[in-house]
């Protein structure tokens, strides 16, 4: 399951499923720390795995942690912690069973080189410290935003209840001048994306499963009008102003 956007999933409504259906849940959390549900004083924090199996992070130089690359893995299992220190580092092991060649290391099953170098995580822990004031600064960035841009033509935005903290990886609008919107947003240095193409519209996909788009309207119409606006630590209050009063201009 994906926190989308940083907009963290209340994986407490899924365990009725998974007790019933026997399956392992996995967090995407790579738009998501820092993000938490508190339903009826229940709160889950994403990464925390209070009600799921695995949470995967990534240090992408656009997220919230960034390290150049690489990525992170929790979990409150420990047999599922054990393998996950073997297949990072080729699954090899120090058995110990050999005295007289302790230093032995042996490969019981396939593993890969998933490690991240110490020079990168270092970069992620020094990070770690200054998570809270990013999600801050987003946060006063998407009131603002929510402020100025609400009535605006038929733009609709993403907005969480008082029982969750939203990261705001992303911040979202949903138009139906989506497509002209970029176009007239490009030329003047204002980048935006669209966050993210269908899995099932990808070639590859269609091709291996015979994928159709008109199979799913729902997302197809999502696609069609959802555009992700500048929103990021560096984003200064003049620029912010730069881009609200453009969007206005050629929406209202």
């Amino acid at each position: 399951m994906v926190s989308f956007a940083g907009y963290p999933v209340d994986f407490k409504k899924l365990v009725p499923l998974k007790e019933k259906y026997n399956f392992k849940i996995v967090e995407d959390g790579s738009h998501s720390p820092g993000a938490w549900v508190n339903n009826d004083e229940d709160l889950q924090q994403s990464g925390s795995c209070k009600y799921w199996d695995v949470a995967t992070f990534s240090f992408h130089p656009v997220k919230h942690i960034a390290c150049g690359e690489g990525g992170m893995v929790t979990t409150n299992s420990e047999k599922l912690h054990q393998k996950l220190l073997k297949l990072r580092s080729h699954a090899t092991t120090v058995d110990g069973l050999d005295k007289d060649r302790p230093w032995l290391q042996m490969i019981h099953e396939l593993g890969y080189n998933y490690r991240l170098a110490d020079i990168n995580a270092a970069l992620g822990v020094s990070q770690l410290s200054r998570l809270k004031e990013g999600i801050k600064k987003r946060y006063s960035q998407v009131v603002k935003y929510y402020d100025a841009l609400s009535g605006v033509g038929d733009i609709v935005m993403q907005k969480p209840s008082s029982k969750m903290q939203h990261a705001y990886h992303l911040f979202l609008i949903n138009t139906s001048k989506r497509n002209e919107l970029y176009k007239y947003l490009k030329p003047l240095n204002i980048h935006t994306m669209v966050h993210y193409t269908p899995v099932y519209s990808h070639p590859y996909y269609q091709k291996k499963y015979g994928y159709d788009p008109q199979d799913f309207p729902v997302t197809e119409k999502n696609f069609e009008r959802t555009l992700s606006i500048p929103t990021f630590n560096g984003l200064e209050e003049d620029e912010q102003e730069f881009i609200i009063g453009h969007i206005k201009k050629f929406i209202g």
